[in-house]
């Protein structure tokens, strides 16, 4: 199989320190990056404001942050029994 690769494109975005803090803890309770916490983030957002409505936002939303904690409750679970 050939594995096509898609062109990245950097940024800087720049943060003040408390908001850094909080990105920075929320990400490491993820165990993942801040860049990569950012570059969730941002895509979750663009994909919310292409919906049509805002109550259509509202429950994408809803689901999105649904799926997240149930990703993390299974990492942990997957965790604990290592």
């Amino acid at each position: 199989m050939v594995e096509v690769q898609t062109p990245l494109h950097a940024t800087t975005i720049r943060f003040a320190d408390r908001g850094y803090t909080a990105i920075s803890r929320a990400a490491d309770a993820q165990g993942i990056s801040v860049s990569q916490y950012v570059r969730e983030a941002a895509l979750i957002r663009a994909a919310l404001d292409e919906l049509d409505s805002s109550m259509e936002a509202l429950h994408t939303a809803h689901d999105l942050l649904a799926l997240a904690r149930e990703v993390r409750s299974l990492s942990e679970v997957s965790n604990t029994s290592d």
